[in-house]
């Protein structure tokens, strides 16, 4: 029976230490594990098994030394293989002390350690082929491209081995992807080149060409305070509550606060993903760690820290929609009051505007202006929705949603009723969905807003109240559906 290998290393090193196990082993299974600690932890589920591995870890030195000095001793491990960068002897020695069979110093390919990277970026705009950078090990179980999974030969194997991957902290299973059983799913989309690049993101390709494209959903207003972010969140937790995996993206670049509303207490800064743009890519790791986890099936993105990088974000709207519209079943976008690129392009490329507005004085005339701008960019108003927000049973009410109705103009209209006095306490604190659980006029309207959309985008059945599911299982990339998307350093 061939050995079995375990893999430790960063995604893009992989390939390299593919080579190396398959000059050893031809046929060799490979197993990637993502860590010192689940290596070492793996290494001993298969030890009570009494299967004989082999172990290859690829890393700066440092890294490489913690990783065989966390092996458990006296356990069947054949052959112990280290890579890396360094050159030093004394580091050798220490290698091989530490358990090492076999060393290959120098090798240049491996990632030594961040400056080493953001080299690497920089050299890649100068004209280098692009290739992706090291994900981010915390949000993805598996490296990029085609592996091999280990599929232990004893069936005590195969349950000892899940045990362990889970007290070590094995991030693809808590990913929400349908069960699978046998070889692992590759992951799909590996870097998405920016505009005017060779190869844009419409173009990369996709092992599920027939999968349907995610709807997008936007709201606009001609003015703020009209209720138009918290209308956006309360949707996004609807879709997410009927099973959709729902993309949230809170275009208020400067001073949007769509995470306090969802109770989010580390926000993510969006800053970064312009200048991941900006060196020539967009990768799956630089968008995880820009993710906001909202909860199981509801990701956020936005707004910046920064409110002057506000204007930086047109391109990376440009890309993270198509990205988006690939991995999601729903996109739902908040925009702000003054229409940056980045807003304009949501608009442009949306397949529903609600235009939101209230009874305050002006909001009429704002939500028509709205209306005339965003047909000048392409939005047919048959994509349009006029949407009442603060809908009451107030004396002169219905009055003002029909003359809000008439001006507007549009086919398809709504009315959200008031949120009542609990609305803005349990919003201000971050519990807005807490506000979508609680019977009342409010969440009857929310719900029966989005449903009906759900239901004209084909992305659920109206009256269906069952969690929805593709029809055929979709293979990802590993955003924060279910986990957190946060990381950390």
């Amino acid at each position: 029976m061939e050995t079995i290998w375990l893999a430790c290393c960063a995604c893009e090193a992989y390939p390299q230490i593919q080579r190396e196990i398959a000059a050893r082993s031809p046929q060799a299974k490979i197993m990637r594990v993502d860590g010192a600690a689940s290596l070492a932890t793996v290494v001993l589920a298969f030890a009570q098994a009494e299967t004989e591995v082999g172990v290859a870890v690829a890393a700066s030195g440092a890294r490489v030394l913690e990783a065989l000095e966390a092996l458990p001793r006296d356990t069947p491990v054949c052959q112990v293989i280290a890579l890396c960068p360094e050159t030093d002897a004394a580091l050798a020695a220490r290698l091989f002390q530490a358990g090492a069979t076999e060393v290959i110093a120098g090798a240049r390919a491996l990632p030594d350690d961040s400056e080493e990277e953001e080299r690497a970026e920089t050299e890649r705009v100068a004209g280098a082929p692009a290739r992706p950078r090291a994900c981010d090990e915390e949000a993805f179980g598996a490296p990029h491209g085609d592996m091999r999974m280990a599929s232990p030969p004893e069936e005590a194997v195969a349950e000892a081995v899940p045990r362990a991957l889970a007290g070590a902290g094995s991030f693809a299973d808590d990913l929400d992807e349908p069960e699978r059983t046998g070889v692992a799913e590759p992951v799909v989309a590996e870097v998405i080149p920016r505009r005017g690049h060779a190869t844009r993101c419409e173009d990369v390709p996709s092992t599920e060409e027939s999968a349907p494209a995610a709807p997008l959903v936007t709201l606009i207003s001609g003015r703020g305070g009209c209720g138009k972010t918290t209308l956006a969140g309360a949707m996004a937790l609807r879709a997410s509550a009927r099973g959709l995996r729902c993309a949230l993206i809170d275009l208020d670049l400067m001073f949007g606060n769509l995470y306090a509303l969802l109770g989010v207490e580390e926000p993510r800064d969006a800053a970064p993903l312009a200048a991941a743009v900006s060196l020539g890519a967009l990768t799956e790791g630089e968008l995880v760690r820009a993710s906001m986890r909202v909860g199981p099936g509801l990701t956020l993105w936005g707004p910046v820290q920064a409110p002057e990088q506000a204007e930086l974000m047109g391109p990376v709207v440009d890309e993270l929609i198509p990205l988006l519209r690939r991995e999601a079943d729903l996109i739902i976008v908040d925009t702000s009051v003054t229409w940056t690129d980045a807003v304009a392009a949501s608009v442009a490329a949306c397949d529903r505007c609600l235009v939101v507005g209230d009874d305050r004085v002006g909001a009429t005339a704002a939500a028509e202006r709205a209306i005339d701008l965003a047909a000048r960019i392409g939005v047919s108003r048959t994509k349009m929705v006029s949407v009442f927000n603060r809908c009451s049973s107030r004396e002169g009410a219905e009055d003002a949603a029909a003359r809000f109705e008439f001006t507007t103009a549009l086919g398809m209209k709504a009315r959200i009723d008031e949120g009542g006095s609990d609305l803005p306490g349990l919003a201000a604190v971050g519990r807005l969905d807490r506000v979508l659980a609680q019977p009342g006029a409010f969440q009857a309207s929310v719900c029966a807003l989005t449903d009906t959309l759900l239901g004209e985008l084909g992305c659920v059945g109206a009256a269906d109240d069952a969690p929805a599911a593709p029809a055929e299982p979709r293979v990802r990339i590993r955003l924060p559906w279910k986990r957190g998307g946060g990381w950390e350093p």
